[in-house]
């Protein structure tokens, strides 16, 4: 299934930011980062998806 990949980036994203809100000092730091590395792979995955559909059926 083609939105699979973006399904599992938002679960884990969601599993961390729960983490982040009970986690302090530099954890929560590197919970951060992680999480803004996975806001730009979900924006990454979903600007494939949207190019991959425009190829698909076209442009109208």
């Amino acid at each position: 299934m083609a939105g699979r990949r973006l399904a599992s980036l938002r679960l884990e994203r969601n599993h961390l930011i729960d983490e982040w809100k009970s986690k302090k000092g530099p954890e929560s730091a590197k919970l951060l980062v992680r999480i803004m590395d996975l806001d730009d792979d979900i924006d990454r995955e979903i600007d494939y998806l949207r190019k991959r559909n425009l190829k698909k059926f076209g442009s109208f």
